[in-house]
Parts: C-alpha cells; structure tokens; sequence
C-alpha cells in the first residue's frame, strides 16, 4: 500500500518477488486465503489510475509545429489565439529584456470552474492577462473564461493537458510559464523569472517544497529550447503508456530530481539530454501552503511572488490532512481556494495589484498559518528519502 502511493518503482520491486512466490500457488488458494494482496490491486486500479488515454490535440499536432487541415478543437481554438499571445510575449519580453513567455493553466469540475474567471481577472490586474491562455477542460471552466473574454482553449479532463498544452506551445516557438488554478498570483512572475535566469544557462525553472529538494510542477517554466520540447515530449510518452504514475513523480524522475519512477536506464530521455534546470526560490517566493509537512514559506510576506494552495487531487490526501489538522495549519484545503478566488465584498482583489494580505486581516491569517518562524535549512532533506527501498 506504501508503495502504491510514493514511488511505482518500489511497488513494482515488491511485486515482482510476489509473483514469484505466487508462481505454483493456485489463484483460487490466494483468493481463499487472509492474505490481502487482491484487494491491494483493486485499490490500485481504482485509486492511482491517473488517465484514460485520452488526448485532445491530435498526435500530429504535439509532434509537429505545422497546422493540419483536420484540426482538433483544442488546435482550433488555440489557433485562434496564437496572435494574440505572441503579440502579448513579445511585448513584455522587450519590456524586461527576458524570453518571450505566455502563461497557461488548466481547469475543470466544481472546484475549480467557477474561479476561472478571477484567476485571470487576476493575472490582468498584474498586467499579464493578454498572455494567459486557459485549457477549459469542461463546460463550466469554458463558460467562465469566454465570459470574461479570456483565451480559451476546449478539452476534457486529464491529467496529460498539463503537458499536452505547453507541449503544442513550444512546438510554435513559445516559452511557456505553467501555473495551477490553485495558486494566486501576489505580483507578476516575470521579473523573478528573468531574474533567476540571468543566474545561469537554464531550459527550465520550477517550484520546489520549503523543508526538502523536491520540485513541484505546479508552476513551471518551460523555456523554448530545442532540449525542452524533446524532454517534454520523451515525459508525455511515457505518461500515456504509464497511465497508473503519478504526474509529479514522473516530471521529477525525468528530470533526476529525486524521486523514481523507473530505472535510470529505463527513462527514454539520458541523464546527458535533461533540460538543465533550477529551483524558483520556494522560500519566500514562489511559495507553498502548508498543508504538508515539509511546504510552508518564510521571511517578507510583501515579497511573496506566487502562493500555492495545494487543493488539487494530488495534494488531498489523507495523510496530508491528517498533518495539517494536527499541527493547526490552514483551515483545509477548500477554504484556502475560496478565500483568495471569492473575496465578493474585495472587488479591488482582482481589478488592482493589491496584495491581499494587505487589504484583508483573514488572507493575512490563513498566509501566516503556512508561514515557518525561522529560515529554509541550508542543507533540505533530500526528496522522498524516507521511503524504504529494499532493492
């Protein structure tokens, strides 16, 4: 059971020895017996599956950068905003003299539909909105987005439009900033982005946790480099033949950035190939809520660039509750998202740059809930180096 829900290599590893033991053992004894391994699969199946196979660009259109005449809807739409994306990221990108850049997000169901529309009021009150493109992956997130005239982009749910979307994106030329509906923007990314990038020759930037060194693909910058698009297309194969891995498992495994999710002969882009890479600084701005234990955030609260809220099915879990209710972090994970995206009584939330722990005393308790009294570790615990690994 632990190793259905941290790292498949290890499930995988036990499974092995179990079939070998298994292999004179008549299934009708098994099933007859205590032994409680089929109601393990059963869980499995249900609990970890992560897709259906199901891709709303066509295979040509995440493969290649020419436009066919049987387009996709998702390709349709997106094509319809392609201009005026591009116009968008060219023009900021003279501004603070970085790469052009358009930022993405995705979003379906009830928990996330109904806060397109201020996700992207948001992202113009910061000046960013003409560069944001939403995947609408239901009816409901599409509604919202089209009513506020956003750039909207049709599909249906999957966890593989994470990567689909900045996949179709890069193929046409352009960086992408990926961010979860669930995280509220304090103040426009760009200038820390071009700030971190002028520290280094970087194909990539991505968020990380307080207490350890793992990243977190809740926000990414994809860069427009020939390395990027090979290593993003290497991850999305191998999430649609894996359909059981985690999202975040998977992109920090090909990157080599902690945790496993096969073999490292096994992944099909070489240690020699990875996009070089760099944390964006998960300490004080591109910061986490603390509903597990090693996220949270310290120093300046005026400094915060981008909160992450964790409300996604990946980060709902029991354990992650159970720790957030022990040590009186947060208020769960709904309230967080509804307090940042329906401030009804703060219009100005989302029509000016205003930072919300400044005009409201509850966003400023529920921040301060995650913030950690004392300094990142100089030295963070190494990702998932408590799961044992007996092989």
């Amino acid at each position: 059971m632990l190793c259905s829900h941290t790292e498949s290599i290890c499930f995988r590893a036990h499974a092995t020895m179990i079939a070998q033991v298994m292999e004179d053992i008549p299934l009708h004894l098994v099933a007859g017996s205590g032994w409680p391994v089929l109601h393990l699969l059963g869980h499995v199946s249900r609990v970890v599956r992560r897709h259906r196979f199901q891709l709303d660009f066509h295979p040509q259109e995440l493969l290649e950068a020419t436009q066919t005449s049987s387009a996709s809807t998702s390709m349709l739409d997106l094509a319809e905003c392609l201009p005026a994306l591009r116009a968008a990221a060219k023009q900021t990108a003279s501004k603070l003299g970085g790469p052009e850049l358009v930022f993405a997000t995705m979003a379906h169901g009830a928990r996330f539909s109904p806060y397109v529309a201020r996700f992207i009021a948001r992202a113009r009150a910061l000046g960013i909105g003409d560069s944001l493109v939403v995947f609408c992956l239901d009816d409901g997130a599409y509604s919202e987005c089209k009513a506020v005239k956003g750039h909207c982009v049709r599909g249906s749910p999957s966890i593989l439009n994470k990567f689909t979307l900045p996949l179709v994106l890069l193929r046409r030329g352009l960086g992408v900033m990926w961010l979860d509906l669930d995280v509220f923007l304090f103040r426009s990314p760009l200038p820390a982005v071009v700030r971190q990038l002028s520290k280094g020759s970087y194909d990539l930037l991505v968020s990380g946790s307080f207490a350890v060194d793992c990243i977190c693909s809740g926000i990414v910058v994809f860069l427009a480099t020939e390395r990027t698009t090979h290593w993003l297309e290497h991850l999305l194969a191998w999430m649609y033949e894996h359909p059981y891995e985690h999202d975040q498992k998977a992109f920090s495994a090909f990157l080599r950035a902690g945790e496993r999710v096969a073999f490292d002969h096994e992944l099909t882009v070489p240690v020699e190939l990875v996009p070089a890479w760099s944390f964006l600084d998960p300490e004080t701005e591109f910061v986490s809520a603390r509903h597990v234990e090693v996220a949270g955030w310290t120093g300046d609260p005026d400094n915060i660039v981008a909160f992450h809220m964790l409300h996604g099915d990946s980060d709902d879990t029991h354990a992650g509750r159970q720790f957030a209710a022990r040590n009186g972090l947060g208020v769960g994970y709904t309230p967080l998202l509804d307090l940042f995206f329906n401030q009804t009584e703060l219009p100005e939330l989302y029509t000016t740059p205003v930072l919300p722990h400044r005009i409201s005393e509850e966003l400023r308790e529920a921040l301060m809930r995650s913030r950690w009294p004392s300094q990142r570790p100089t030295s963070p615990g190494r990702c998932n180096e408590t799961v044992p690994m007996r092989f």
